[in-house]
Order: structure tokens, then sequence, then C-alpha cells
């Protein structure tokens, strides 16, 4: 890992604070360290960020996670390190964020996407990255990743396996909605081919509060 850079991101702090959050304030925008990718691991800069049920079940607490998190899953951007080892992207190609990255080893693995990956499922509740890893602080302290992405910031470091490439013609904005629904089975090519075709998911329909 390399020396940390500083990022801005939106942290958890308490879960299951009284709505609305605008007066308990259960998040905050923070200054964090963020070490560079490791092995199989890659640094994005995060372009459009979508805010998905699964961020708000933590943030109430029907889902609970390691405290401070750094929120956000259903993320876009282009790479801008690679660790050793990364092959499947190159630094200046825009990728999906996935949710639930697979380790192709255990046995959910092998069931053709029926099951979801046990390793992935766990390093989820356990905010690290699917190797185990985790690469933010603040103000020294450890800060989990959220569904090994923490796509709420203006960086994240994910495993090589929670990314898909995707074309330039996909814009961010559709990119990052599509990461929490198909991308997880889909090809980069299939993604851009169910771009072409879309009307619903236009940018201009996209609310700018789906962004960073």
């Amino acid at each position: 890992m390399t020396n940390p850079r500083t990022i801005r991101g939106a942290v958890l702090n308490t879960m299951g604070a009284e709505p609305p959050y605008a007066d308990s304030r259960p998040i905050t925008i923070d200054e964090l360290d963020l070490t560079g990718p490791g092995p199989g691991e890659l640094l994005v800069r995060i372009e459009a960020a979508g805010l998905c049920h699964s961020d708000l079940s933590v943030v109430n607490g029907s889902r609970p996670r390691p405290l401070p998190m750094l929120l956000g899953h259903e993320a876009a951007g282009i790479v801008e390190a690679v660790g050793p080892g990364v092959q499947s992207v190159r630094v200046g190609q825009r990728v999906v964020m996935t949710f639930l990255p697979r380790c192709g080893e255990c046995a959910a693995c092998k069931t053709e996407g029926r099951l979801p990956c046990s390793a992935g499922s766990a390093s989820n509740a356990e905010g690290t990255l699917l190797t185990g890893t985790r690469h933010l602080e603040r103000g020294g302290e450890p800060v989990a990743h959220h569904l090994g992405v923490s796509g709420f910031a203006t960086h994240a470091v994910v495993d090589e396996r929670s990314i898909v490439p995707v074309g330039d013609d996909v814009p961010p904005t559709v990119a990052a909605l599509l990461g929490c629904e198909r991308i997880p089975s889909m090809s980069a090519s299939g993604m851009s081919r169910l771009y072409a075709s879309a009307t619903v998911l236009k940018p201009a329909a996209i609310p700018s509060t789906s962004r960073v």
C-alpha cells in the first residue's frame, strides 16, 4: 500500500438516529486518509453515486454494520491507479462498483449466481474489502468500508472483483445506478447494449440528488 491521500466522504457515526436526519445528523462530511491500492486492488475517482435503500438500512439500524463507516455502494468512476496483479482494467477506464464481490472459490460461487458469495457476504458484514483489508482512517481511527465500495466520497480503493469495466459511452450517472441492480451479472458489452436501448435512465431523468 502507498502513502495515504486525503479524501472527503460521508461517514455514518451513529445507527438508529431519529429522523429527520437533517436534525439528528448521524452522518458527517469529513476528511479521511485513504491508503493506495494493494495487490488485486485499484483506486477509483468517483464520478457519480446513487442513494440506495441498502444505505438507508444501515443508517436506520435495520442492517447493523461496524461504525464509523464511509457509506455508498452504488457508484461509478475512473480508475486512477492499480495495484500489483490487476489485469481486468487499466488506468483511465470507467468502472462500475458492485455491492457483492465474488471470490470464485467458495461453494456459493459455484452455483452460477444463485447464491451470494460466502466470502463477499462476510467481508461486507465486517466492513472490509474482499481480502479483509481496510484503507480508511479518520484522525487515526479506522473507518469501515460499505459493501466493499464506500462510494460517497471523492475516491475509493476497491477489490478488482468489486468492479466491472464499462465503455465511455455509458454515462457515469447511468452506470452508478445500474451498479446495484443488473451489473453483478452483466458483462461490459451487455451494459452498453442496455444503455443503448434504455429510455428511462437517460441522464436528464436522474435527480441531481443521486450524485455525490
